[in-house]
């Protein structure tokens, strides 16, 4: 089982990754929300993940950091980052501080912070699609030299449910 952290869980691709992640037995991915955030102050801090996805009650509640303890046996293998450039970069420091992969769907990236992701996919695991029509292309990976078969497991896993995804949503909110 991959267990996956969401950034941005109240927005509108935060609140449908983790749908397809609560149900992603049935889509044939074996994904586990361990953590939700979003920024700090925002409505949705305190209220269950599953709930704001209209899935029903999770357990996981939304919070505004990532709480990581190495001995945990919640701690994320991923991160799933669909929040502002700003908060981007700030995850992108967690996820190296803890040697988590990351999936990347933030949009608005400028040059130098996609130079910042870059350099930083030599120490972890990175999958980034800037856009979230990822039908007619791959999105960019990146991947750790030190655990290139964990990384790419991981990160295809969490891709793979983003695109499934991603094509269920293209055209609805054009």
């Amino acid at each position: 089982m991959t267990k996956i952290a969401i950034t941005g869980a109240a927005g509108r691709m935060g609140k449908r990754i983790a749908a397809l992640a609560i149900e992603s037995e049935v889509l044939g991915f074996d994904l586990d929300i361990v953590a939700a955030m979003e920024s700090p102050g925002h409505e949705a801090i305190g209220r269950d993940v599953g709930e704001l996805a209209g899935v029903g009650t999770f357990g996981v509640k939304v919070t505004e950091a990532l709480e990581l303890l190495e001995d945990s046996t919640d701690k994320p293998d991923v991160l799933i980052d669909f929040s502002l450039p700003e908060g981007t970069l700030g995850w992108l420091d967690v996820c190296r501080a803890h040697s988590l992969a990351m999936v990347i769907g933030t949009t608005g990236l400028t040059a130098s912070q996609q130079a910042e992701i870059a350099y930083a996919a030599g120490e972890v695991a990175i999958v980034q699609a800037a856009n979230a029509t990822w039908t007619s292309g791959t999105p960019a990976a990146y991947g750790n030299s030190r655990r290139p078969d964990r990384d790419r497991a991981q990160c295809s896993a969490v891709a793979g449910l983003a695109r499934v995804q991603m094509n269920q949503c293209q055209g609805r909110y054009d």
